[in-house]
């Protein structure tokens, strides 16, 4: 819709509906699909992140023969990388019996924080491949792909390490993303290792010089889980924070400050276990003032909120606890309406709560429409499929019929 306007720094991508990966730069908005299946998902939003892996690509460049073991990297335009490119490399294991692998290691953030890493990788005739993440003490362990059967596998967490997720996604062309999250209870320094293997789970295998595997897009961020892919080129990259809004006119000419109902239908990224207020949207100059939907901080559940001057006035929480927890890759439909004094919200077709705020509903300071934060913070993390605006009070039953 031309009446938003988007905002956000630095580098970004997204998948298209071909399965490739897009690169964009700063101000551009990301309508991400489903790699395997091109399906849309909706306007990608994410917090910031930054990839400290120096060389997301140039891997040749970047990775010194100390930090290789029984492996070599060679750049090749034998295939094309994830977005279309050939900007992969091949990584081969050489004919020496033992682990065949490359690494990094970084010192971030303070013992304990949890950080991921992610690596697309592809056959080029060895048929495992695994990421992992270790370090003095513990091993993080991480998922591995076969080639062959497009079997997946996790090697758990040992020692002082602690993994808290990994994932395997299929991209289109044989690639495959890997990824894993976690942290060390008396370290902060993470040896991102990946590695040719000689079966599920077999580090020690002898290679023949050629065989392995096509490495691309490798990551390094703090934070549970993998976000969209940033490029680096010789420093560390930042994706900054995302804001669209509509405001001034564009706002004024459709927002009824009388009565008024809204649907959002959206994914979240953020597990359960994190905390945070993920704001799918918000009503009003910032969090300050006027209304919105998110999930709850505490509960992980949807929320219908109103602000009043920094306050939430009695009856102003509606929290339809019937839902439960709106976890990662859980799609949610909320529809919420309202005028003074008559509140109600739905989720997926019921879980309906109805309130009626005791004080006056707020009408300061409500220039603008936000999607995906209340302006100053709490940013959605995931994708928001829909955003409807209706300038009535809808009915209880219309509510759930929208979110059904």
């Amino acid at each position: 819709d031309p009446r938003i306007t988007y905002q956000r720094t630095g580098p970004a991508s997204f998948v298209n509906e071909f399965g490739k990966v897009v690169l964009v730069g700063g101000n551009a908005p990301r309508f991400d699909h489903n790699p395997s299946t091109g399906e849309s998902k909706g306007l990608l939003m994410e917090a910031t992140r930054i990839n400290q892996w120096l060389y997301s690509e140039d891997l040749v460049t970047y990775v010194a023969s100390n930090e290789m073991q029984q492996s070599t990297l060679t750049n090749t335009t034998a295939t094309t990388d994830p977005t279309g490119g050939t900007n992969a490399v091949k990584m081969a294991a050489t004919s020496t019996s033992g682990a065949h692998s490359f690494y990094k290691m970084f010192t971030s953030g303070s013992n304990g924080n949890v950080h991921t890493a992610s690596v697309w990788v592809k056959a080029a005739g060895v048929d495992y491949a695994r990421l992992y993440v270790d370090t003095v003490g513990g091993n993080m362990g991480g998922p591995g792909v076969t080639f062959s059967t497009g079997n997946t596998w996790n090697v758990t967490a040992s020692g002082t390490a602690t993994q808290t997720r990994t994932s395997v996604v299929e991209y289109p062309n044989g690639w495959w993303r890997l990824s894993v999250s976690g942290s060390f209870s008396n370290q902060n320094a993470y040896y991102v290792h990946i590695d040719l293997e000689g079966g599920e789970g077999d580090v020690s295998f002898t290679g023949n010089g050629s065989n392995g595997m096509y490495v691309w897009g490798v990551q390094f961020e703090l934070g549970t889980f993998p976000t969209s892919y940033i490029p680096t080129n010789g420093a560390t990259a930042t994706r900054g924070n995302e804001l669209a809004v509509i405001d001034g006119e564009d706002f004024s000419d459709f927002y009824n400050s009388v009565e008024s109902s809204v649907l959002a239908v959206g994914t979240v990224q953020r597990p359960v276990e994190d905390q945070g207020q993920l704001n799918i949207f918000h009503i009003g100059d910032d969090n300050t003032d006027g209304h919105g939907v998110f999930r709850e901080h505490g509960t992980k559940d949807p929320w219908y909120h109103i602000r009043n001057n920094n306050s939430t006035p009695s009856g102003g929480n509606l929290n339809p606890s019937g839902f439960g927890d709106w976890d990662a890759g859980e799609e949610a439909r909320i529809a919420i309406a309202f005028k003074d004094g008559d509140q109600a919200i739905s989720v997926n077709g019921g879980n309906q709560v109805t309130a009626t705020v005791t004080s006056s509903y707020p009408t300061a300071n409500i220039t603008k429409m936000w999607i995906g934060s209340h302006g100053t913070g709490s940013y959605f993390e995931g994708h928001i499929k829909r955003i409807a605006y209706y300038p009535k009070l809808l009915t209880d039953n219309q509510l759930n019929t929208l979110t059904a």
